[in-house]
């Protein structure tokens, strides 16, 4: 009997031990030359059109989604910010505003821009970047209200982009 409460004891342990040590599974993207390491507690979730991955936060409030996409060897990547920009015109998504980013160790843009779906309002910001003809763009969107909490969480997530040589 001792020897069965002993035993029982140290499983107890193991599992307690075991538990503490668990978190949520960190939700990393390596693929397409470039590793993607999500926050903790994002999941994976039904991916966008076109797009390599999509993650939600745990509130369903923000969602982040890689497009990669080939470019053809003579155009640039403003030739490229250029017309996106004139495509997001024409669909009525409003751009707000554009910086310069480091991403990975490549010189990339940043674009924020507001658009209504439905009877709601989102804001995003795109974070792109070229490398080796191809273009990578982290898509990073929140409703309206819930922008502002999320923004330095999609900042860190494309500063700590890497690219695979």
């Amino acid at each position: 009997m001792k020897r069965a409460w002993g035993i029982f004891l140290i499983s107890l342990f193991v599992v307690a031990i075991v538990m503490g040590c668990s978190k949520d599974e960190r939700v990393v993207y390596e693929k397409e030359g470039i590793v993607v390491t999500f926050p903790d507690g994002w999941r994976k979730t039904r991916t966008v059109s076109n797009t390599e991955i999509t993650v939600v936060s745990p509130d369903d409030s923000a969602q982040i989604s890689l497009f990669v996409q080939k470019l053809p060897e003579n155009m640039s990547l403003e030739e490229f910010l250029k017309m996106v920009s004139s495509r997001a015109d024409l669909a009525g998504v409003q751009e707000q505003d554009s910086g310069p980013i480091e991403i990975g160790g490549i010189q990339g843009r940043w674009v924020t821009r507001s658009l209504q779906l439905g009877d709601k309002n989102f804001e995003s910001i795109v974070y792109y970047a070229m490398k080796d003809h191809r273009i990578y763009a982290l898509m990073c969107m929140a409703e309206e209200g819930a922008f502002d909490r999320w923004e330095n969480t999609f900042d860190n997530v494309a500063t700590g982009v890497r690219f695979e040589d």
